[in-house]
């Protein structure tokens, strides 16, 4: 029983200095954490903001939890400048500091936090995509998803994440400060139609690549079906096989396009890439690498077409930074899509033969 109570007391002792130290070290902080943060807010501010002649952080004001920090020049308001974030950044938050003109117009942008892998959240193309735009006069979405913002290539996530931060604070701007009204619907980007078949031109070359053997012109003797075209190899008048389209939408960056060369029993014959949105060491050297394309030749309906990671055949690209997990996945994925795209038209195919 003594032994009992006597540790119930150490144990209380050593909780009672725990708090006391914590309590200490934060005080002996907080001070510093302050400090640390108005030289960052300081440093966006100097910046972002254009001439003025007033002290714009002593100026600023807050609205429903936004601190906004006005720029005046002889008087009248010239620039505001708020912070605003995003959770949909590749590694988390990303938070920004906006400026914009008196009309919600974006003046410039700063990034004051994020966790991304890559440095295009910082990308100097991307920030200057956003400037001149507002909500009224741009759709803030970056391009692939239907808006007006041209992405840094092979960071989608970090683009869009950038970009919804300053919708989203350029919406509160015209709420707080300009009294008016928004819905957010309507700022969304409307859904397109998807065009069928690749983003780029196929050609010759790339039909040279997968094709089995043929003496005609492949690419000027063609099938089209549901507005893809299927170029068809012959050799002494005979079908050999035929070059299929295939995409995949699981790419690190997005959508990856291939062209694959499949001969009449069903076959892969060759792969070439045509498009993709991959990242420098974490896929887009595999990607762009004809031997990568190589283990997919001779592969047919048996083969099990997915990454091994997801208890498939194919193992998964090792890109020069991380392993490309994604980029695989979409590798395969288009392939496969190719193939089982000339599958389901293989009867139409060979009934205009």
């Amino acid at each position: 029983m003594k032994d009992s109570l006597k540790n119930i007391i150490v144990l209380t002792l050593i909780a009672v200095i725990a708090a006391f130290a914590l309590s200490y070290v934060n005080d002996m902080t907080k001070d510093q954490i302050k400090e640390n943060r108005f030289r960052e807010v300081k440093k966006a501010l100097d910046v972002l903001m254009p001439e003025h002649d007033n002290d714009v952080i002593a100026d600023a004001k807050d609205v429903d939890g936004v601190q906004y920090f006005i720029a005046k020049k002889g008087g009248q308001d010239v620039a505001y400048a708020f912070e605003s974030s995003s959770d949909q950044g590749y590694s988390g938050e990303v938070r920004a500091m906006i400026c914009c003109d008196p009309e919600g117009v974006i003046l410039g942008v700063a990034v004051v936090k994020h966790q991304e892998t890559f440095p295009a959240i910082n990308d100097p193309k991307l920030h200057g995509e956003l400037i001149g735009k507002g909500i009224k006069n741009a759709v803030l979405a970056v391009k692939k998803d239907g808006g007006d913002v041209q992405h840094v290539s092979g960071a989608t996530l970090s683009s869009r994440a950038l970009t919804y931060a300053a919708r989203d604070g350029l919406v509160k701007f015209h709420e707080n400060i300009l009294g008016e009204e928004i819905d957010m619907a309507a700022l969304l980007p409307q859904p397109k139609e998807e065009v069928p078949g690749p983003s780029v031109p196929v050609t010759a070359e790339h039909l040279a690549v997968i094709l089995p053997a043929y003496d005609n012109d492949p690419l000027n003797d063609f099938k089209e079906i549901g507005g893809v075209k299927y170029y068809i190899a012959r050799q002494g008048g005979a079908v050999t096989g035929y070059g299929v389209y295939g995409s995949s939408e699981e790419g690190f960056g997005g959508k990856v396009e291939v062209m694959a060369g499949i001969d009449i029993n069903m076959t892969v014959q060759g792969v070439v890439i045509l498009a993709h949105e991959e990242t420098t060491g974490y896929g887009k050297e595999a990607l762009e690498s004809k031997d990568y394309w190589t283990r997919f030749k001779g592969l047919g309906l048996d083969a099990n077409w997915a990454v091994q990671a997801d208890g498939g055949d194919f193992e998964h690209i090792k890109g020069s930074v991380s392993s490309a997990t994604m980029s695989s996945r979409a590798s395969v994925g288009a392939v496969k899509a190719a193939l089982d795209s000339f599958v389901e038209n293989r009867e139409e195919l060979e009934a205009a033969n």
